[in-house]
């Protein structure tokens, strides 16, 4: 059984508020990476410093405290307390994380117990496949069933779809969990620092509040641009990752809110996946689909601009290169 979910309410209230005057950690200023995530996690009371004022954003995060952050706003210390005993043998009974970690196998069902697993490793420190799909499972979050047919390249090191791991880095995306780096890669075995689990953190209960639309905007129009970009300079794969991409945030922003300029960056998404195709479709020489494409290009771009004029810009850029497809599928066809 799940413990009731009420107690919710209030944390996504105190996330949404804005950060502290006076920031709480002083080795966290203001211009790192993850301060506006570790100071609404912290006024949130989701995470806590050091005795000496710090936060180690750089320490890294073992098993039993990524259990414990990601669990910690789901338990009230009623239901906490109901966890007595524990089946994993490394786990001693009297360990402050063991009623987490019971908690995680028995209520939320996100760790593996007995016969599969009957240690638990809570030394260990946890990479962020593991850190997604625990935190994922336990805000109930399944892995887009209506997205199944997203089973494509997300980044240069994660390419196979039938990898265990695959649908919970495509939902991180779709959510907004997650970023490339500045090499295109997502990282999927990165060991997490404080600072990554706050912003993990901070990113999935944002998304839960529906709070975090504008952001997966942002991320969508800079994996267009990303896309369009490498397409310009010939690299045809980083420009079909970043497609994905943009097209899982543009549905995660979707799901989440029905505002007009959503929906157009939505066919955006579209056309985007669809230039890459018709890309991918003339380098086969199958010209007579590289034209098809081309024409589904405009017909998405068309229906975007349609629907807000924001889009101009970007649908532009798409229609000039598929109108390079289609001079290219004519030219090497003879047609």
């Amino acid at each position: 059984m799940r413990p009731t979910l009420a107690c919710l309410s209030i944390v996504f209230c105190l996330l949404l508020a804005q950060p502290a005057a006076a920031k709480s950690f002083s080795d966290v200023p203001e211009d790192h990476t993850a301060y506006n995530a570790i100071e609404a996690l912290k006024q949130a009371g989701i995470i806590q410093g050091y005795a000496d004022g710090t936060f180690k954003p750089e320490k890294l995060v073992n098993r039993a405290e990524a259990v414990k952050i990601i669990l910690g706003p789901l338990l009230p210390e009623e239901e906490l307390k109901k966890a007595t005993e524990t089946v994993y043998t490394d786990v001693p009974q009297d360990a402050w994380f063991m009623p987490y970690v019971e908690w995680a196998r028995q209520g939320f069902k996100i760790i593996d117990g007995p016969p599969k697993a009957t240690e638990f490793h809570g030394g260990r420190t946890v990479i962020l496949v593991e850190f997604l799909k625990m935190s994922q499972g336990a805000y109930a979050l399944k892995p887009l069933e209506k997205n199944t047919e997203v089973k494509l390249a997300l980044s240069s090191d994660v390419t196979n779809p039938d990898e265990w791991y695959y649908p919970y880095m495509r939902m991180g995306l779709y959510m907004g969990m997650l970023n490339i780096d500045e090499g295109g890669k997502l990282h999927p075995a990165k060991q997490l620092t404080r600072a990554d689990t706050a912003l993990l953190m901070y990113k999935l209960l944002a998304y839960k509040q529906a709070a975090s639309a504008q952001a997966l905007l942002d991320q969508s129009t800079g994996n267009m641009n990303l896309a369009i970009d490498t397409l310009e300079n010939g690299v045809i794969g980083e420009a079909a990752h970043a497609s994905v991409r943009a097209l899982l945030t543009t549905r995660g922003a979707m799901g989440i809110s029905q505002e007009v300029l959503v929906k157009s960056l939505g066919e955006i998404g579209k056309a985007l996946r669809s230039l890459v195709r018709g890309y991918q479709a003339g380098e086969q020489q199958n010209f007579a689909e590289a034209l098809r494409l081309a024409d589904e290009v405009n017909a998405y771009t068309a229906a975007a601009v349609e629907q807000h004029t924001d889009m101009e810009g970007l649908a532009e850029r798409l229609d000039e290169l598929a109108e390079k497809i289609r001079s290219s599928a004519k030219e090497m066809s003879g047609g």
